[in-house]
């Protein structure tokens, strides 16, 4: 037999109606409510390799003496009602917030896939402007040592290996795109510049 999950479902609906304009709480009703929390805590305790145990003993540590693993089970059933603070308190200790543990799962899952990709890709812009930044400061360094050198030793004291460097430097100066275009350059299907 299948009981309401959470005994106070319209109290999330009306934090949700705070939270996020009321997006969220048109599309589901309590029943949908009650058993996307229920879908969600099981799928997202197993993906995150959460022990039924563990996470009744997270949860007694948060100050929920009576979660015990069978609570656990029975919440993850659909046969215990939980409590709004004990909603708030497995969402916190799962990692998501409450308003995203009552979405169907299908969805819960694709909201923490694209949040990750987001995180991720914001990480990865962090890192580009920082290589930009180091980029364009070791290409300034290049070109005033290169200026430097050549207005400090004639042409006719150079040696070989100088030369050398000075070709060197001459061709990655010439020959190294702008960041404009290095970064708006097509890529292959194999990831490689075209």
């Amino acid at each position: 037999m299948s009981v309401p999950l959470i005994s106070s479902t319209a109290s999330i609906a009306n934090a949700l109606n705070t939270c996020d304009g009321g997006a969220v709480a048109d599309r589901v009703d309590e029943t949908t409510i009650d058993s996307n929390f229920a879908e969600n805590v099981k799928k997202v305790r197993e993906a995150l390799g959460i022990s039924q145990a563990e996470l009744a003993r997270q949860m007694q540590e948060a100050g929920f003496p009576g979660i015990h693993p069978t609570a656990i089970r029975r919440i993850e059933a659909q046969e215990r009602a939980v409590k709004l603070g004990e909603a708030e308190a497995l969402a916190r200790l799962l990692g998501r917030p409450v308003r995203r543990m009552i979405l169907p799962s299908i969805t819960h899952e694709y909201v923490v896939r694209m949040q990750d990709d987001l995180e991720d890709f914001m990480s990865a812009t962090r890192n580009l402007n920082v290589s930009v930044d180091t980029w364009r400061e070791s290409r300034e360094m290049l070109e005033e040592s290169l200026k430097q050198t050549l207005a400090m030793v004639p042409a006719d004291m150079m040696r070989d290996e100088l030369k050398g460097v000075i070709a060197a430097a001459r061709a990655a100066l010439d020959g190294s795109p702008s960041v404009e275009s290095a970064i708006e350059s097509p890529r292959g299907p194999d990831g490689h510049d075209t």
